[in-house]
């Protein structure tokens, strides 16, 4: 059941505002940090600690509307991950995405941070594409980190095997000059190479188009950002892999919503279960999918 307004805005701290393309979003703002949240797909697009600007990157092609992803911020991929692979015609990642949130709670906790909770109401065309009693709800905490937790809740009687990811991007200086630091020895899809199966040796760098999915339950990653002397942690937990992208020239070119000219400036570094790494889901249970991040200056 959707609230009014009034029952979710506290003074100061969670504030409704009009987005792009008239889209609703909520600010939230502690003392430590603040991130803007658009209903449209509960689609974080700001995060920024107290003195910082966002960490999360936006393309300027973006679409701002109902129907589209948001390109960039930190979409939610549910319930499925990538390409839909059966016969019939489905949107790629899920349709979390492209749905509207109801915002059902917010506070201002104890210790000043500020948390948003959010649901999925199911729209009856993509029901069928559910198993009955699935469905998803989302927890946002604002202070000097961000923490996002998507829960995928079951209250029917059939397993279900699910995937899902945090799809978060990152704005860097130079993509040429950053490194990601915590999947040394990690079992990974290459994407760009018919999904050949590789192991990651030292940092992840860029020098081309790079899309993987790393068998990876470990606790965090660093994003080393030479070109700014930034640190970014990636700290997860329920998640058994991590996706790291970055389209390069040539998709870059491919892609409507993005300009030609942004790839340097952003990577992708997402908390996911997908491919083997998908979750099963028992009836009376929930999973959830959990990204802390946090900032630094080297």
């Amino acid at each position: 059941m959707s609230l009014p307004d009034d029952a979710i805005a506290i003074a100061d701290h969670v504030i409704w505002e009009q987005g792009p393309g008239g889209l609703r979003q909520l600010r939230l703002c502690s003392a430590a940090g603040s991130a803007v949240v658009t209903l449209h797909g509960a689609h974080v697009t700001e995060f920024a600690p107290a003195g910082m600007a966002s960490l999360l990157w936006l393309s300027g092609q973006s679409h701002w509307q109902v129907g589209k992803a948001i390109r960039g911020g930190i979409p939610l991929c549910w319930p499925w991950f990538g390409p839909w692979s059966g016969p019939d015609e489905r949107p790629a990642h899920g349709f979390a995405r492209i749905c509207e949130w109801q915002p059902v709670a917010s506070a201002l906790l104890a210790d000043g941070r500020v948390r948003l909770d959010l649901r999925l109401p199911i729209p009856p065309a993509y029901a069928q594409w559910l198993t009955a009693g699935v469905g998803a709800e989302l927890s946002i905490i604002v202070g000097a980190e961000l923490e996002l937790s998507l829960q995928t809740v079951h209250s029917g009687s059939e397993p279900v095997a699910l995937s899902d990811a945090l799809h978060s991007y990152f704005t860097v200086g130079d993509v040429h000059q950053v490194a990601v630091d915590g999947l040394d020895g990690c079992t990974y899809v290459d994407q760009c190479a018919q999904g050949a199966l590789r192991v990651q040796d030292g940092a992840v760098t860029f020098r081309a188009e790079t899309d993987r999915v790393y068998a990876d339950r470990g606790p965090s990653t660093v994003l080393r950002d030479g070109s700014t002397g930034r640190r970014i942690r990636i700290s997860k937990s329920g998640s058994g892999s991590t996706v790291v992208w970055n389209p390069w020239v040539a998709k870059a070119q491919r892609m409507a919503d993005f300009a030609d000219d942004e790839w340097p400036s952003m990577v992708c570094v997402e908390t996911a279960n997908c491919l083997d790494n998908r979750f099963l889901l028992l009836p009376g249970n929930r999973h959830h999918t959990t990204l802390r991040i946090a900032c630094e200056q080297e």
